[in-house]
């Protein structure tokens, strides 16, 4: 499972209201947005004040915002704010950007307010492995239906649920509750053998793991074992820690999801006083994409329908450790062109010594966080080593998802591990372990 927990509920120190109202082709009934999912993250393609960029969909987020490393991009009416949420570390300086076009596929918001996070050491696209540049937050949902398949990576937007396009009669019609741009459901959690009905958690695009809990708003919760001690991911103040286990079961109405992983952020990442009323955790995107899902805000509903991965079991790495992407490196690759085709089909023989060198892009990942205890600990692998091999393949032409599916690929698989540490190349080898196995 990607350890990747974006826990962005904003408790920023001001709000305004604003009127952003996305407006889409009068000849069509509805849209269609591609997108890619990436590391349990949906990523679309925008185009703000028409220079191309790439952004997270996450509706855990109210307003639009855009990380600083940006270059050349021209901003609209700014001014300085402050960013408040989750994390150990000091709140963020930024700016607010007022009445800036934001097109999505042929969906144009012509007056869009947006938050400028300045300090470019707040980096998302390392932990992702594909370089993003800010995030879609749930006011493209308020006023809108929005249906999501993730099985076709593709994003329907209507004005309405008729619009859509889809059999409707096929889904399961759930209240949600809107409030503040964000959907909360009431859904049903059993941890062991006690079942806690109509708990309200937020259903959040940007949350890439199962489920999140805050036990310590829930009364006479008890984290059941066998549970670890892990990173949870990144917030807007820091790195977010805390405990993660498995429950028993977490039900939608009739659709009963078993063991999903849960994850539990330390007391001093959160102020509990800004939660949400009643508010007790989040369900999140590995729970979310089992099925087809359409939000329909202003009517206070969503519908399901179950896809193919519905009943996929839930992974989680074995390894302990979160690998991060950390640039690339320009490789040249020495080769000698010794045959040249002809027009008529015909191939000759070069004799000449001419030499060429082809020049690749290869990928860089170190080693960010080490699991206490963990097959990676205990082998002697640290926080700051440089990826080079993954069971003998390079990584430098491998996705940051596929370096972690292998670290999740089956408890008890031997892992090979190359690394650099020093300028020194070391191997390492240990066997992967379910910390969560009953």
């Amino acid at each position: 499972m990607l350890r990747l927990l974006f826990i962005f509920c904003l408790m920023m120190h001001i709000q305004f209201v604003i009127g952003q109202l996305w407006n889409a082709p009068e000849n069509k009934q509805h849209s269609i947005i591609p997108f890619e999912f990436v590391n349990n993250l949906i990523i679309v393609s925008v185009q703000l004040n028409n220079e191309p960029l790439s952004f997270i969909l996450d509706n855990g987020v109210k307003e639009t915002l855009l990380f600083g490393e940006v270059d050349s991009l021209r901003l609209k009416n700014t001014s300085s704010f402050v960013f408040q949420g989750f994390g150990t570390g000091q709140p963020i300086k930024g700016l607010m950007s007022k009445e800036n076009k934001l097109q999505i596929g042929n969906i144009v918001d012509s007056s869009h307010h947006l938050y400028v996070i300045t300090d470019t050491a707040f980096n998302l696209s390392k932990n992702i492995g594909v370089h993003v540049h800010g995030i879609l937050g749930s006011a493209f949902f308020r006023n809108n239906v929005v249906a999501i398949d993730y099985l076709k990576k593709k994003i329907v937007f209507a004005r309405d649920v008729s619009k859509l396009g889809l059999r409707m009669s096929k889904f399961n019609k759930f209240s949600i509750r809107v409030e503040n741009d964000r959907a909360y459901a009431f859904v049903n959690i059993q941890p062991r053998d006690k079942k806690l009905f109509n708990q309200k958690l937020l259903l959040d695009l940007g949350n890439s793991n199962p489920m999140m809990l805050f036990e310590s708003v829930i009364p006479h919760y008890e984290i059941d074992t066998p549970s670890i001690r892990d990173y949870l991911g990144v917030g807007f103040n820091g790195a977010v820690y805390g405990v993660k286990n498995k429950i028993e079961l977490v039900s939608f109405g009739s659709y009963e999801i078993p063991y999903p992983i849960v994850s539990y952020p330390d007391t001093n990442s959160y102020d509990k006083n800004k939660i949400a009323k009643d508010r007790v955790g989040s369900i999140g995107n590995q729970i979310l994409s089992r099925f087809y899902i359409v939000f329909d805000y202003p009517n206070n509903v969503f519908y399901l329908r179950p896809n193919r991965n519905f009943k996929k079991a839930f992974t989680l790495d074995m390894s302990g450790l979160e690998i991060v992407h950390s640039g690339f490196d320009f490789v040249r690759h020495r080769y000698t062109n010794f045959t040249n085709k002809g027009d008529d089909g015909g191939v000759s023989i070069n004799f000449s010594n001419e030499v060429n060198y082809l020049i690749e892009l290869h990928a860089n990942y170190i080693i960010d966080q080490v699991r206490p205890k963990s097959p990676a600990e205990k082998v002697g692998l640290t926080v700051g080593d440089k990826l080079l091999k993954v069971n003998g393949r390079r990584v430098g032409k491998m996705k940051l998802q596929d370096i972690k599916n292998k670290l999740q690929s089956g408890d008890g698989k031997i892992t090979r591990l190359e690394i650099e540490r020093a300028g020194k190349k070391i191997d390492f080898q240990f066997r992967l372990v379910d910390p969560l196995a009953k």
